[in-house]
């Protein structure tokens, strides 16, 4: 199997070199719980 591939290690590796869009879905979905 390709660590590459392996969603484990995909989504750390995603999250880390992508945290703006890793923050936006923090944001709207703590936001909206919040706001509701």
């Amino acid at each position: 199997m390709n660590r590459d591939l392996d969603p484990t290690q995909s989504l750390p590796l995603t999250l880390a070199h992508y945290p703006e869009p890793r923050a936006k879905h923090l944001q709207p979905l703590l936001s909206s719980p919040t706001s509701t």
